[in-house]
């Protein structure tokens, strides 16, 4: 059972989850290290956990924050939550719009996320012109103008509960957001120059209007916000590459029409955690004792096999409909029913594949960054030491980050404690790379990310991956040893690969930070997990 903190508490009762059902850490996945903590909304709280009422009709009733306008109306009356500089940030809230009139053609924010500089983007309400309600989302510019506003075909359910989540992106020349409700992305803003703008607000409420007759009542229950922190971005560590990593090869395939290849990029390197790591003597990799494993045969694992999803039927909905189980799949994260498929395999592979699929702003669970994902009960333990295979390929059009601190994992060994995974494979700035970071038991690093090895992606291609890890939270126990292709890549490592007390589970799909943009998909196949005696 993990240990579960009490914003992890908070943020499972957002879905109605009683912490003690928990009995794996697969509804709250913990970020990579990029993103700053959840500042969440304590509506049972005088304090509010950190946010702040804005307006006078801002009061708290039973569990249920109750903002009103007042007869003058134009007023805002909101809760706000402040932080350091972001370059992405997250904003989430159940709110119920009890009323709101509001003249033709004209709109009220609900969900803000606002700079210093006066750059706003928001998301509410629109009376549309045949006088229906619909969702909206629109751009604040620095001089208080507000650009074209995006008007959803969903209409807004009077006095009926509502998920709203507001994912923004910042610090670039397109900058922008995109409003989900309950589950599916309804609009998103028009772009607009953010260059040098960074986040440092966010609000959920009634916002401010310029007509005293747009009076409204909104009731919210739950909100929370989090996001990228700037200084993260722009300063991450230095990892410290392996020796005698392969070179990229080339693809069986042509590439698609009209897809250039990622330029050649600085290595990807994982942000800092926010946890700051204790005084002690850093953990320093170095060659595993004995000889090296020799490669495994094609299509076999050594050991004894105890877990294999090899996703020939069946298909994951969202969390809002019906699942049909692959087998073998602990939980999934994903927001629509298209996001993670069974389909006939692309060239070079065989039988039908897993195919995870990923846009801007799907974000299915209360944190982090956006994701479609499933999870594997592996239980990893102390003194394990195990095989794992699996096939991995990422589509033509795989979309990479245009900076080298904008993440994107893939495949990932996960801690049942918050923070980075012990072991993953990334795929970053146009490398595909397994990372190892070593952490002390309370989560803070024991020492830099260690990238074993590492190669260019090349889109269409099948990557056939075999690793070998004994599982230790000891630098003296502990090893990772990879084959790619049947060949060795980089060389056995002797390297703590767990939280010292934790064990860790499996994860397969595509994790990602916001800051990234534009529909990526990737495809896994023939997950297996081996002990050996």
């Amino acid at each position: 059972m993990p240990r579960l903190t009490s914003a992890h508490r908070r943020a499972l009762a957002c879905f109605g989850i009683a912490a003690g059902s928990v009995t794996a850490p697969l509804i709250i996945s913990p970020a990579i290290g990029a993103q700053s903590g959840a500042t969440v909304l304590r509506t049972d709280d005088a304090s509010l956990g950190g946010w702040t009422a804005d307006g006078a009709g801002v009061t708290r009733t039973n569990g249920v924050i109750r903002m009103r306008d007042r007869a003058s109306g134009a007023a805002a009356a909101t809760v706000v939550a402040s932080f350091a500089p972001r370059s992405s940030v997250v904003v989430s809230a159940e709110t119920r719009l009890a009323r709101q009139v509001l003249a033709r053609g004209r709109a009220r924010a609900v969900v803000q996320v606002g700079s210093d500089g006066g750059q706003r983007i928001e998301a509410g309400v629109l009376r549309a012109r045949d006088g229906s309600l619909r969702w909206a989302a629109w751009s604040i510019r620095a001089n208080g103008s507000r650009g074209r506003v995006a008007v959803s075909s969903t209409r807004v359910k009077m006095r009926s509960w509502t998920r709203a989540v507001l994912v923004t992106h910042w610090n670039r020349a397109r900058g922008g957001g995109a409003l989900r409700v309950n589950g599916r992305v309804v609009v998103r803003s028009p772009r607009l120059d953010l260059t040098a703008a960074t986040a440092t607000r966010a609000s959920v409420g009634l916002g401010a209007t310029t007509d005293r007759g747009d009076v409204g009542v909104l009731h919210v229950r739950r909100a929370m916000t989090w996001g990228t922190d700037v200084a993260q971005a722009i300063s991450p560590p230095t990892s410290q590459p392996v020796a005698g990593t392969p070179t990229a090869r080339t693809a069986p395939v042509s590439p698609a029409p009209g897809v250039i290849a990622p330029p050649p990029t600085t290595p990807a390197v994982p942000r800092p955690s926010t946890t700051p790591a204790p005084p002690r003597t850093p953990t320093t990799p170095r060659p595993a004792p004995g000889p090296s494993s020799p490669p495994p045969p094609a299509g076999t694992i050594p050991g004894t096999v105890f877990s294999r999803v090899d996703f020939e039927s069946g298909s994951y909905n969202s969390r809002f409909g019906p699942v049909a189980n692959f087998g073998g799949i602990s939980s999934f994260q994903a927001t629509a029913v298209d996001r993670i498929s069974s389909v006939p395999s692309p060239p070079g592979g065989t039988g039908r594949v897993a195919r995870f699929e990923l846009q801007d702003g799907d974000v299915p669970v209360s944190c982090c960054g956006e994701r479609t994902e499933v999870s594997i009960d592996t239980n990893d333990t102390e003194g394990q030491e195990r095989w794992y295979t699996w096939a991995t390929m990422f589509d033509q059009g795989f979309v990479f980050g245009q900076r080298s601190s904008d993440f994107q994992v893939v495949t990932q060994f996960h801690s049942q404690h918050d923070g980075q995974p012990p072991v993953a494979f990334y795929a970053e700035g146009g490398d595909y790379r397994l990372q190892v970071w070593p952490k002390n038991g309370n989560g803070s690093s024991a020492g830099p990310a260690v990238t074993i090895w590492s190669t260019r992606i090349v889109p269409g291609l099948w990557y056939r991956i075999a690793l070998h890890v004994k599982w230790s939270g000891s630098d003296d126990l502990g090893f990772v040893e990879l084959f790619v292709d049947g060949q060795p890549a980089g060389q056995k490592t002797l390297i703590r690969t767990l939280y010292p007390g934790y064990t860790n589970y499996t994860k397969l799909g595509l994790y990602r930070d916001p800051d990234i943009t534009g529909t990526s998909v990737v495809y896994h196949d023939d997950f297996q997990a081996s002990n050996v005696p």
